[in-house]
């Protein structure tokens, strides 16, 4: 049995999914089963943990072999997850896999890099056998840009030059399904990454080919986009959190490009190109989409 906590957010859900496509036995742990959004796949079951009750979290871990750990990255993030690797190391599971940032450090400039590096460090220090997966970024990210682009044909972003390893989500849900399912994982921090480094330009270039019509990407001050956030009526430490991603994006180490995928999973990782043309009805005028 697999548990999968954070089944109500992206990555959680693909990861149930996948699991559920190889036939796995899955359990998915929600705060409040309201959280949920759809009916389960066949072989899955439902869970209530919450991370304020140590004894529903060893409940929700009874008779699992593995885990995925991933919870939002919000105020108490870290106390939710060491409440969660607490109620593991009580309950004896085998093996945790986690998702974390690549470049997590205790000085890194991004808050979110930091609360990683200090998850990732309480995980090391309490003796349940662990994988990290660290992705550096998700092509299903500028499915957010999808209505500007319906409406103006032109791409915001304060990115600038920086260049990322984007992923498909559903290639991590690969990867962290792969390492819950075998042996052999224990102890690896591992890298993952997308088949190319991209910057916002070059994505705005595949996206246009996708769709068949010219995008224009404009570059703005990362003030600028947190001021936009805020003025969206997004939480200010949400705001500032993310805007502190891009910053770090922009002067932190050079992301890179790693094999990794394709050595766990066995088949190369998704292209921008191959998610955009999937993706194309997305970020077609809506007259053009529904034609």
């Amino acid at each position: 049995m697999i548990l999968v906590v954070g089944a109500a957010g992206n990555l959680g859900r693909d990861v149930v999914h996948e699991l559920a496509s190889r036939g796995i036995p899955v359990r998915a742990m929600y705060r409040e089963f309201a959280d949920k959004e759809e009916a389960p796949p066949p072989g899955v079951t439902l869970v209530e943990g919450d991370f304020r009750k140590l004894e529903t979290l060893v409940r929700a871990l009874d008779g699992v072999d593995a885990a995925f750990l991933v919870s939002k990255e919000m105020p108490g993030v870290i106390e939710r997850e060491g409440a969660f690797i607490e109620a593991a190391r009580r309950a004896g599971t085998r093996r945790i896999v986690k998702l974390a940032r690549l470049f997590a450090a205790p000085d890194a400039s991004s808050i979110l890099h930091r609360l990683q590096w200090q998850i990732v460090e309480e995980l090391r220090a309490s003796g349940v056998p662990h994988t990290v997966v660290r992705p550096q970024a998700f092509m299903q990210n500028v499915l957010l840009d999808a209505p500007t682009i319906q409406a103006t044909d032109v791409i915001y972003s304060a990115m600038g030059p920086a260049r990322l390893a984007y992923m498909d989500r559903r290639d991590v849900a690969a990867v962290v399904a792969t390492v819950l399912l075998e042996d052999g994982h224990t102890g690896e921090d591992y890298a993952v990454s997308g088949p190319a480094l991209l910057d916002y330009a070059e994505i705005t270039a595949q996206l246009a080919k996708a769709i068949g019509r010219p995008l224009t990407c404009i570059d703005v001050p990362v003030e600028a986009a947190l001021q936009g956030m805020l003025g969206m009526g997004l939480p200010g430490w949400f705001a500032e959190a993310y805007t502190g991603i891009i910053q770090f994006a922009k002067e932190g180490p050079p992301q890179v490009l790693t094999t990794k995928f394709q050595d766990i999973v066995g088949r190369p990782p998704t292209s921008f190109a191959q998610f955009a043309s999937e993706q194309r009805s997305a970020f077609m005028p809506l007259a053009a989409a529904t034609s």
